[in-house]
């Protein structure tokens, strides 16, 4: 449960960083914004992307697929088909999140 609990934080982290810089919370998938920014400017989805670059969002979405991969690899060696289930549709979720150009 573990990993999976990493992956799902991974997307909540992902999916909500605007928010979570907003509140004064700075987490591992902004490491370094508030060094760059500073802690009083204003928050803009175009620093944010300057944070989020191809190479950060390659490294979070290699993490993401390893704590899935074995989540997934744990849950089917102790027959958790629901657990694993739920996994599954959380790996889903976390891959949207990315877009390929």
């Amino acid at each position: 449960m573990l990993f999976i609990s990493a992956a799902i934080q991974l997307i909540d982290d992902l999916a909500d960083a605007k928010q979570d810089l907003s509140n004064g919370y700075e987490t591992l998938v902004m490491k370094d914004y508030y060094k760059t920014f500073g802690t009083e400017s204003e928050i803009t989805d175009e620093r944010i992307n300057n944070i989020l670059t191809q190479d950060r969002l390659k490294l979070i979405y290699r993490t993401g697929q390893d704590l899935f991969d074995k989540s997934r690899k744990l849950f089917e060696k102790h027959d958790e088909f629901v657990i694993q289930l739920s996994a599954e549709l959380w790996n889903f979720n976390f891959t949207t999140l990315f877009q390929i150009d």
